[in-house]
C-alpha cells in the first residue's frame, strides 16, 4: 500500500523541485540580490503523495521594517509572469501567511511562495528528523494521512491540517512505550522563547544522532497506527493541551496562571508574543506548535470535526484489534452511528471567497449564480489582487 500511496519517484521529484528553485533564483535574483530559496513542507519531509505540490519560503526579500508582505508578493508575481516559466500566478493576501500561488509550466507542479514564514522551514526540518528515526514512523504516518483524507478529517479550514495531523502523530510516539525525544530535549538554546524565531536563519534544535527506541525497533507500522487510534479515541480534549515541546499533556487551566506553576517559563512563553494574547487554549482542540509555543495549530477545528475524528479513531481501534483486512476496512468502513454532517459550527451559512485572478476579472461576477442545497445563506466575496 505504501508503494501505491508514494511511488518510488524520489529522484524525479527532487529533480523537478531543484528545477523550480533554480528558475526562482534566476528570475527573482535580479531584483532581490541576497535572496535565499527554502523549500519546505512535504517536499522536505517526504510525506507527500505522488501529486504533492511544493511550498517555498524566500528569505532576504523583505525589509525587516516593512510590516506588509502584499506589495512585495505582487512584485514577485509580476516578475514570474514575465518570465514565462510560471503560469496561473496570483496573490492570496487573505491566507494566514500571504502567498503567491503559481504553476511551474515545465513540471506542471503547483507552487506556493511566502516571504514571511521561516518557521515553516524549521518545522519541516524537525518533522524530517522524527521521520528519519525509523522508516516505520513515515510508513505509519502515510497510512494515517490517507485514512484521514478518505474520511474527510484532514484538510483546510475547519479540518485538521497536514501539519497538525503530523504533530499529533509525533506526540503519540513521544509517549510510552516509544518515548521519541521531546522538542525541549533537542534544543540548542535552553529556555528560548520560540515564538520569536521566524527571523532566525538556522533551526533552533540539534537532533539526537544516537537516539534509539527498542520498542519502536520491534514495532510494526500497523501497531503505530493502532496506537494513534487508541490515544485519540479517548483523549480529554476539553481539559488538556497537546504539547510536543514537552512531550506531555498540560492541563488547560495551568495556562491561565502561568506564574504559579512549576514550569512557569514554558507557560509564560506560551501565553506571550502574539496579538491573540498567547496560546488559544479555549478552542475545541489545542495542539501546541512544536516551536512557536504561543500558536494552537488546531484553533480552527470545530466541535463536529472533533467528534468525527473521535468516532473514526474508535472504529479504527476496533478494526486494528481484529487483525483482519485491516487496511481495507480502515479506508472503507464508517462508524455505525456516523452521519455525514457539516464540519462548520453554523451549518446554515458559509462564505465563498473567489479571487479575481482565478476567474479572469470582475465581469465574471455579473453573471454569478450560486446554487446549493444548503437551507441557509450563501455569500460570495470578491478579493482583488
Amino acid at each position: 500500500m505504501i508503494a501505491k500511496l508514494k511511488p518510488n519517484r524520489r529522484a524525479q521529484e527532487v529533480e523537478a523541485y531543484e528545477l523550480i528553485c533554480k528558475d526562482l533564483r534566476q528570475f527573482l535574483g535580479e531584483k532581490f540580490f541576497n535572496m535565499e530559496v527554502h523549500p519546505f513542507g512535504s517536499t522536505v519531509t517526504e510525506l507527500g503523495f505522488s501529486n504533492s505540490n511544493i511550498d517555498v519560503h524566500l528569505a532576504n526579500v523583505k525589509p525587516f521594517a516593512q510590516p506588509d508582505d502584499i506589495p512585495i508578493l505582487r512584485e514577485i508575481k509580476k516578475i514570474l509572469v514575465r518570465s514565462h516559466r510560471f503560469g496561473c500566478c496570483f496573490v492570496i493576501p487573505s491566507a494566514n501567511v500571504p502567498i503567491v500561488r503559481r504553476v511551474h509550466l515545465k513540471t506542471g507542479i503547483k507552487c506556493d511562495i511566502n516571504i514571511n514564514n521561516m518557521l515553516g522551514v524549521f518545522n519541516s526540518e524537525l518533522i524530517r528528523y522524527y521521520m528519519g528515526i525509523d522508516p516505520k514512523v513515515q510508513q505509519a504516518l502515510l497510512v494515517l494521512k490517507y485514512w484521514a483524507k478518505c474520511h474527510n478529517i484532514k484538510g483546510q479550514s475547519q479540518f485538521f491540517s497536514n501539519y497538525a495531523f503530523t504533530t499529533m502523530f509525533i506526540f503519540v510516539l513521544q509517549q510510552s512505550p516509544y518515548y521519541l525525544p521531546t522538542v525541549e530535549s533537542i534544543q540548542q538554546v535552553k529556555q528560548q522563547t520560540f515564538w520569536s524565531i521566524p527571523h532566525h536563519s538556522k533551526p533552533p534544535f540539534a537532533p539526537m544522532a544516537q537516539f534509539r527506541s527498542e520498542a519502536l525497533t520491534k514495532a510494526l507500522p500497523l501497531e503505530l497506527v493502532e496506537q494513534f487510534f487508541k490515544f485519540y479515541a479517548e483523549y480529554p480534549y476539553h481539559q488538556e493541551v497537546i504539547c510536543p515541546f514537552l512531550g506531555k499533556s498540560i492541563l488547560k487551566e495551568a495556562f491561565q496562571s502561568p506564574s504559579e506553576q512549576a514550569n512557569c517559563k514554558f507557560l509564560q512563553a506560551s501565553m506571550a508574543g502574539n496579538e491573540d494574547n498567547g496560546l488559544a487554549v479555549s478552542r475545541t482542540v489545542c495542539v501546541q506548535d512544536s516551536l512557536e509555543l504561543n500558536k494552537n495549530v488546531t484553533s480552527a477545528v470545530t466541535g463536529p470535526m472533533l467528534r468525527r475524528l473521535v468516532l473514526f479513531c474508535k472504529l479504527g481501534k476496533k478494526i486494528c484489534a481484529s487483525r483482519k483486512s485491516v487496511l481495507y476496512k480502515l479506508l472503507t468502513e464508517v462508524p455505525c452511528d456516523y452521519k455525514k454532517q457539516p464540519v462548520h459550527e453554523n451549518a446554515d451559512s458559509f462564505q465563498v471567497v473567489i479571487h479575481e485572478a482565478v476567474i479572469g476579472g470582475p465581469e465574471w461576477f455579473k453573471n454569478l449564480r450560486v446554487s446549493t442545497n444548503c437551507p441557509g445563506n450563501v455569500s460570495a466575496f470578491h478579493r482583488y489582487n
